[in-house]
């Protein structure tokens, strides 16, 4: 399926669909995290926390590798038939979670979630900056930035109601629903848009000076290999602060519920209603990002820095959890999981963008997100391991040391960024 839409009305179904389908996507990989705090609790203790970090570790380890060949296969395979690989096989395993409560069932099955999510965010991507019509991409672009915190919000919503009235297989049943309505609404786009894609040049709206603007890429620069541009951009200094993002975001997150239990002896149910207000003000991040670029500052290596400093004084509160009231510490989580998130539409949406030109908003899309599912990937076992033999306090003096390393590798990517820019895009 070749081309793209010059229908108004189909552009902004087409949207909405895979605005919905990364949103569902993102609200299922979610699923076992918000089921953690209950497996690991007295009452149900299925796993200790080192073994049940271990699963959610399974699926990012995958996925991230599986991350470096989705970049390459998006450009190859047609978009929608990567995209229904990834929801077909989150309804298959996650229908094997809700059947088992076998810790190597649920290791194979999550993990194997993990390798057949590979290709879902770069088709998204593709799909946004190709089919939707050219004068709708820009604010596509910047709405798809609210898909990940919603789907998360909705995660951790209906664990918080699910979990007060029915046990943990509830939560996988509820992702097996919504896949299903969304695998209907896929193929059902699918049929819709072959008879309305128009075929012909892609056109991208690109950013000239201060003004948004709408060109048609007939001119490239000169291509450029793959290992060079990352030196050249300074992308090979940004894969850090990717990795250290999700690690102090999503891989945050993932133990934010467990944490408040344990700290402050609330049920996981309440603990997971928590984390979903955490993620609903994540939404702000939006805003900010859309405040900041690109009319104070172009050099995402630099927003980025600036973030990860701000993070800095409120990673320290978090290190007195148990010690500070539980308010003080839920405004230092929900900031701090804010300006994490704001740097995820700064690093995954608005830099891959940037190498349309290039020929390469897949491949990097793909490259940038394995290292944040790398990221996810150690955080999910090694937080879990640090808190169970060392307490939550050591385990916060990490993300404390890798909110500075971060911002040490951004600031030492901007003059790298701002050349880059300035001659190739």
């Amino acid at each position: 399926m070749k081309g793209h839409l010059e229908n108004e009305r189909s552009s902004w179904i087409t949207f909405i669909i895979i605005f919905a389908a990364y949103t569902i996507v993102s609200m299922t990989k979610n699923t076992y995290s918000t089921a953690i705090a209950t497996i690991v609790s007295p009452e149900v203790h299925l796993f200790d926390k080192s073994d049940a970090g271990l699963i959610n570790a399974g699926f990012y380890l995958l996925y991230s590798v599986a991350q470096l060949f989705g970049g390459v296969l998006v450009e190859k395979i047609p978009p929608f038939k990567m995209l229904l690989i990834g929801l077909f096989g989150a309804l298959v395993t996650n229908i094997a979670m809700a059947m088992t409560d076998s810790f190597v069932v649920m290791l194979v099955a999550w993990t194997l979630n993990g390798l057949l999510q590979f290709g879902v965010w770069p088709v998204i991507l593709k799909l946004t900056t190709t089919v939707v019509m050219p004068e709708h991409r820009q604010k596509a672009m910047s709405y798809l930035f609210l898909a990940y915190p919603l789907g998360s919000a909705l995660s951790y919503l209906f664990a918080g109601v699910l979990l007060r009235f029915f046990s943990w297989p509830s939560l996988f049943w509820s992702s097996v629903i919504t896949l299903g309505i969304m695998i209907a609404s896929v193929l059902w786009l699918m049929a819709h848009l072959k008879k309305k894609m128009v075929p012909g040049p892609e056109i991208l709206p690109v950013e000239l000076g201060d003004n948004k603007a709408e060109k048609a890429q007939t001119v490239s620069p000169e291509p450029m290999p793959f290992f060079r541009m990352l030196f050249a951009s300074g992308l090979i200094f940004l894969t850090v602060p990717a990795l250290i993002r999700c690690m102090l975001d999503i891989g945050l997150k993932n133990w934010v519920p467990t944490m408040i239990m344990e700290c402050y002896d609330v049920p996981p149910s309440f603990a997971n209603l928590l984390t979903t207000v955490l993620i609903v003000v994540n939404l702000s991040g939006l805003f900010i990002v859309n405040w900041i670029y690109p009319k104070r500052c172009k050099n995402i290596a630099t927003i980025m820095g600036i973030f990860f400093t701000i993070c800095l004084p409120l990673l320290l509160l978090i290190v007195f959890t148990g010690k500070v009231h539980l308010f003080f510490i839920l405004i230092s989580l929900a900031l701090t999981t804010t300006f994490t998130m704001s740097s995820s539409q700064v690093i995954n949406v608005i830099m891959p963008a940037a190498f349309s030109a290039q020929g390469k908003t897949g491949l990097i899309a793909s490259f940038i997100n394995s290292f944040g599912g790398l990221g996810v990937m150690i955080a999910n076992y090694a937080y879990g391991l640090l808190a169970e033999h060392f307490g939550w306090t050591i385990t916060a003096v990490i993300w404390l040391a890798l909110g500075a390393i971060a911002v040490i590798f951004c600031f030492l990517a901007t003059p790298f960024w701002k050349r880059f820019t300035q001659n190739n895009i």
